[in-house]
């Protein structure tokens, strides 16, 4: 049967949460810090090929790419920005890592005859409860009933 967890049972997921992202939290800076650098190495290099290095919206169409023996004269301003774009992902990374935590919508189930939807506008049920997320209760099995999850030998 579902019930919902106790105040203490929350708070002790929430901390667990917590550590759990500041002990990844410097590895995972690390992992964006090197994403964003060759992001935007590679966006910077390709744009420079295509519409040139100085396009501007004042430009006319036809633009002044760069051929590829001319890169290398271009390669020293490209890392630069690299760096300092990657140096703040890396950063608010550390600072602030929740920042980049995904909340998905979760499932929803009714407080009072424990009927689960995914999520919508409704937040009132048919029986007469409302709907709240899912990460709110815990499952424990009845005496009578088998628990699947359990080793029967």
């Amino acid at each position: 049967m579902w019930q919902r967890k106790s105040f203490v049972e929350l708070e002790k997921e929430k901390e667990d949460f917590n550590e759990s992202v500041s002990k990844n939290s410097f590895l995972k800076a690390v992992k964006r810090f090197i994403y964003a650098f060759f992001g935007v190495l590679s966006f910077a290099i390709l744009k420079a090929l295509i519409t040139g290095p100085e396009s501007d919206i004042d430009m006319p169409a036809p633009s002044n790419p760069i051929k590829i023996n001319e890169l290398p004269e271009y390669l020293d301003t490209f890392l630069i920005i690299s760096v300092i774009i990657a140096m703040i992902v890396f950063i608010v990374s550390l600072l602030a890592p929740k920042y980049f935590i995904h909340n998905y919508k979760t499932t929803l189930i009714c407080s009072k005859c424990f009927k689960v939807k995914n999520p919508d506008n409704e937040v009132n049920c048919d029986c007469g409860g409302f709907f709240e997320n899912l990460d709110l209760y815990k499952w424990i099995p009845d005496d009578g009933l088998i628990d699947l999850n359990q080793n029967n030998n």
